[in-house]
């Protein structure tokens, strides 16, 4: 019952009805450019209870004050990719990491890990069947290798 006019596209997968799997075993892809509608379609499976992991959400939590991916993103870059609040800086960051292609190798390299990994433990976390699978809402320019 979703709007066709939304720009958001969907890669589903056929669910097996005739036996219970784990949720964590499908994941239905959503991606769209900006404004396509991705977090109104994401909010709609919401709505209904199906777990939504959002790729740019994850992205950020990846680099968080205190995580894992920000240490790693400090050791490489050092202090100077910090703000005053200890938060990844992330108007100076951009600046270094497009005038340096190998520099956003490397931050790439650091943070993509941490987003898969938080998007699959929010995966993990989807209920079993007769819930449906986890949605992975990212845009189109998100880049996870390997997923």
């Amino acid at each position: 019952d979703l709007p066709s006019y939304l720009g958001a596209k969907f890669t589903l997968a056929p669910f097996p009805i005739h036996e219970p799997a784990s949720m964590s075993d499908y994941v239905i892809g959503l991606t769209g450019g900006i404004a396509s509608g991705k977090s109104a379609v994401s909010q709609r499976f919401e709505a209904l209870g199906i777990t939504v992991a959002d790729a740019d959400a994850a992205a950020r939590d990846a680099v968080a004050i205190g995580s894992d991916g920000l240490a790693d993103v400090v050791d490489m870059f050092g202090a100077g990719v910090l703000a005053a609040d200890g938060s990844l800086d992330r108007p100076a960051m951009r600046r270094r990491v497009f005038a340096d292609p190998d520099a956003r190798k490397r931050l790439e390299g650091i943070i993509h890990p941490h987003v898969r990994e938080l998007l699959h433990a929010a995966c993990a976390r989807a209920d079993r069947w007769p819930h449906w699978a986890p949605i992975i809402c990212a845009s189109v320019t998100t880049r996870l290798r390997h997923f």
